[in-house]
């Protein structure tokens, strides 16, 4: 996701946690984004260390997000952005107080750990001034403690179309492995609240009907040396490949290599709050797929994949049999998958819909604001380049497809008469026009010169007036030929006073 702001051209640093312990390193450079690293141990000093530097790191930014209730993340960040009068956002995406108690034995400290994630969780979305959820569960939740439905956002995990998507696989893999047969994979971390028992206990049944089978696991976990004594104990210990942990950048082609990808759960609070990456990356790899019907699951799979009872180890050998003895049924819902991925499932989706969230905040730290600012970058919808090239950085360029078109959508935060004005850079006319909310607002628009195409001769051009109410906004630019270099789109209120 930080990529895909980067890309829009916006300034983005990263703080993350390294898993090795150990001195940490210095900050560094990864694809344009400052990644500084910062230290997970559980100590008063680590807390006060990990303020210290974050109140530096966040001095620059327009807006703190951050991830997961953990407090060596979220306190440090809540007084940083206290201190510096810096909007925050939380991207909530795990139960995480309930998956704790799941993956822990009942103990004093583990019930006094529980409470203190419960107590976390219950006042971060209260603390903060909007929160994306990954689930609806999570919004219901975000609900009920009090958070207003207009500041939280839906943002369900999003897969990579570039990394993730339809190719012909090496044999490379099954030859390492020695398969013959059709493969059946599980990818996921083999922690608490991942439920990979119930795929091996579905591997058994499926091996009745189909003895050439081929069942692959992907990940590791504490939970490992348990789930291959599983296999042992049912005896297909030689008809499940364990990968243990494998690199990111080796997934895609092991998902690729699958005929069938599995997603089990079974049904309770944690899968109820979950928005498994793993479908995600099943769908954008076009693979068919056999998953639990539960929480988020239904919307990412219903009608792209079969659907089973969560839990149910005999409805989910079933379903893998049917797409087993199918090849036309594993084809046609590959190709859906893939279409509903790039529809909805993708981080460029996630972003845009996280980045609403942003403006939201950005809007309730400075109610006074008196322009809504719009990078020409931050399209929601349209075929115009972002590219960074010598046109500018900030540029949103015609690409030469036709129609040219660019759609975004943004919020007003309050009712009232507006200027609508575009900063663009164009040598020739090339008028566009503009709509509304779905109507012609101006049949004529963009329809001035400046005095080049790149960035530094871009203008700003005062297109209309209009009244606009208090809520989310679309704006779109269309032309059937050409569109000017656009660079920023602004909304200027005319009585500001109202405000």
């Amino acid at each position: 996701m930080a990529r895909e702001f980067a890309n829009r051209g916006h300034d983005v640093s990263l703080g993350y946690f390294p898993l090795a312990s150990g001195k940490l390193a210095l900050p560094f450079y990864s694809d344009g984004i400052r990644m500084v690293p910062l230290s997970r141990k559980i100590s008063l000093l680590t807390l006060l260390k990990n303020f210290i530097k974050l109140n530096k790191f966040v001095a620059w930014a327009d807006i703190i997000h951050f991830q997961k209730c953990h407090h060596y993340a979220s306190l440090p960040l809540l007084m940083a952005s206290f201190i510096k009068a810096k909007p925050i956002h939380y991207d909530w995406d795990d139960w995480e107080a309930k998956i704790f108690l799941h993956s822990n034995r009942v103990s004093l400290t583990t019930l006094l750990m529980y409470y203190f994630f419960r107590t976390l969780e219950n006042l971060l979305p209260l603390s903060v001034d909007t929160v994306s959820v990954s689930s609806r569960k999570l919004f219901e939740i975000c609900l009920g403690i009090g958070v207003h439905k207009d500041n939280i956002f839906m943002a369900p995990v999003g897969a990579d179309l570039e990394k993730f998507k339809p190719a012909a696989f090496s044999d490379d893999i099954k030859k390492k492995y020695n398969l013959d047969g059709p493969v059946v994979l599980y990818l996921g971390q083999l922690h608490g609240g991942q439920y990979a028992e119930l795929f091996i206990q579905a591997a058994r049944l499926v091996l009745e009907h189909n003895a050439r089978s081929n069942f692959m696991v992907v990940g590791g976990g504490y939970r490992l040396n348990e789930l291959k004594s599983l296999a042992a104990h049912l005896g297909i210990e030689k008809n499940i490949i364990f990968t243990d942990s494998l690199p990111h950048s080796c997934v895609p082609a092991h998902i690729s290599m699958a005929d069938i990808c599995v997603a089990c759960f079974e049904e309770n609070d944690i899968t109820k709050c979950k928005s498994p990456l793993k479908i995600v990356e099943y769908l954008a790899s076009g693979k068919a797929i056999a998953a639990s019907n539960v929480g988020e699951v239904r919307n990412m799979v219903g009608g792209v994949g079969i659907l089973t009872e969560p839990g149910d180890v005999k409805e989910l050998a079933g379903g893998i049999i049917k797409l087993l003895n199918d090849d036309a049924l594993r084809k046609e819902m590959g190709e859906k998958s893939r279409k509903r991925s790039e529809r909805k499932y993708n981080w460029k989706v996630t972003a845009e819909n996280i980045f609403r969230g942003y403006q939201t905040a950005l809007y309730l730290n400075n109610i006074k604001i008196k322009e809504i600012l719009i990078p020409a970058r931050d399209f929601v919808r349209g075929n115009l380049s972002r590219s960074n090239d010598n046109f500018g950085r900030r540029m949103a360029i015609d690409s030469g497809v036709l129609p040219a078109f660019a759609a975004y959508e943004f919020y007003i935060p309050s009712d009232g008469r507006y200027e609508l004005w575009v900063k663009y850079a164009a040598e020739t006319l090339r008028p566009c026009k503009i709509y509304f909310d779905g109507r012609l607002l101006y049949a004529d628009g963009l329809n001035a010169v400046s005095s080049g195409w790149t960035e530094d001769k871009s203008r700003w051009f005062k297109q209309t007036d209009l009244e606009i109410e208090s809520k989310f906004h679309d704006l779109k630019f269309i032309s059937e030929g050409h569109t000017p270099h656009l660079e920023f789109i602004k909304f200027k209120k005319i009585n500001p006073l109202n405000f």
